[in-house]
């Protein structure tokens, strides 16, 4: 099984079982906690797939952008460190990937048949229009799709196109 991740507060993680989306859920802000200074993720974030074996982990890679302040750097940089440890603790016989995410919403264009600029819109129409997955989009009483989710679904779908 191949589990992928969008990190952050309003990401999301995908598990792909014979490379298709069987299985999503949101990072909340009840997965990030608060140590002191630092932010990390809850090392309950991954308790649902425990018993799953997961033989790839692909990461969204996170990386500041121009314009974001020292502080939010660091912070992003504190939760990836977090992540990173949560999955090799939790997943320790898995093979991590991270792939930056300029490359896999290239993969996503060009596997769609229409283009948007907005690539949160992007993700939703690849994942309810191409991949029939749009049940995955809404978990629990969401009436809007969840965008972390479609991106979750698309790394996924992007490192299985990518390996292909």
């Amino acid at each position: 099984m191949l589990l992928s991740i969008d990190p952050g507060i309003n990401g999301a993680y995908t598990l792909f079982e014979a490379d298709k989306p069987i299985f999503s859920d949101r990072i909340t802000k009840k997965d990030i906690i608060k140590n002191g200074s630092i932010k990390m993720y809850s090392n309950q974030l991954f308790s649902k797939l425990a018993t799953h074996d997961i033989h790839t982990v692909v990461l969204e890679e996170q990386q500041p952008y121009p314009g974001d302040t020292p502080n939010t750097a660091f912070t992003m940089g504190a939760l990836q460190a977090s992540l990173l440890a949560l999955i090799e603790s939790t997943f320790h016989e898995a093979i991590l990937v991270q792939i930056k995410p300029k490359k896999w919403q290239a993969i996503i264009r060009k596997s769609s048949d229409v283009i948007h600029i907005n690539t949160k819109k992007q993700s939703v129409y690849f994942v309810e229009e191409e991949l029939k997955a749009s049940y995955l989009l809404y978990p629990g009483r969401c009436k809007n799709p969840h965008d972390g989710i479609a991106d979750s679904i698309c790394l996924g779908y992007a490192y299985i196109k990518l390996i292909k």
